[in-house]
C-alpha cells in the first residue's frame, strides 16, 4: 500500500514543472454530521488528499487518496482527471473522472480490492490569490455493493 502511494505522488510531482500545482485536503460534511447509514447515526470522519496539475490548456491530472472509518474501513487511490469549463477571476468550475483502486477490509474470503471509477463537478471558489474553498460532488461505482454512490465534499485548496 504505501508503495503504491509513493509511486503515486511521485507520478503526480514528475510535471512539477507544469502549468499549476494544486493540493486539496477535504471533507465529506454529511457523513460527519449524520454518519454512514440510516440504522447507526455515528459521526464517520471521510476525508480526502488530492494532489493535481493543471496544465496552460485547463487539462488537470492527479492523485486522489480517500479515507472513511467506516466497518469495514474503506479507502482508495486513483488517479483524477479534470478539465476547467469555466474560469473567472475567483471562480473556477470543472468536470472530470476518475480510476480508482477502492479496498474494504471485509473479512476473508470476501474479495478486499475492486477497481473502479467515478464522475466528478467541482466549483473552487478563490478566497485568497492561491488558495480558496472547492466544493466536490462524486458518482461512482461502488462494486462492493454492485450500486452507484455519490458523495460531496468540501475542500480546501491552495496552488503554487
Amino acid at each position: 500500500m504505501k508503495k503504491l502511494t509513493y509511486i503515486l505522488l511521485l507520478i503526480s510531482f514528475i510535471s512539477f514543472s507544469q502549468e499549476k500545482q494544486i493540493f486539496k485536503i477535504g471533507l465529506d460534511p454529511k457523513l460527519a454530521i449524520s454518519g454512514a447509514y440510516s440504522y447507526d447515526k455515528t459521526p464517520v470522519l471521510d476525508a480526502t488528499l488530492t494532489v493535481l496539475t493543471q496544465l496552460e490548456n485547463g487539462n488537470e491530472w492527479g492523485i486522489n487518496i480517500e479515507y472513511a472509518n467506516l466497518k469495514p474501513t474503506y479507502y482508495h487511490y486513483g488517479f483524477i482527471f479534470n478539465k476547467v469549463i469555466t474560469k473567472g477571476n475567483t471562480i473556477e468550475t470543472l468536470l472530470g473522472v476518475e480510476l480508482l483502486a477502492l479496498f474494504r477490509d471485509f473479512k476473508a474470503p470476501k474479495t478486499q480490492l475492486w477497481l473502479t471509477s467515478g464522475i466528478n463537478a467541482e466549483c473552487r471558489f478563490y478566497v485568497f490569490r492561491n488558495s480558496g474553498i472547492a466544493l466536490r460532488y462524486n458518482y461512482k461505482y461502488r462494486p462492493e455493493y454492485k450500486i452507484f454512490r455519490t458523495n460531496g465534499m468540501i475542500e480546501l485548496f491552495t496552488t503554487f
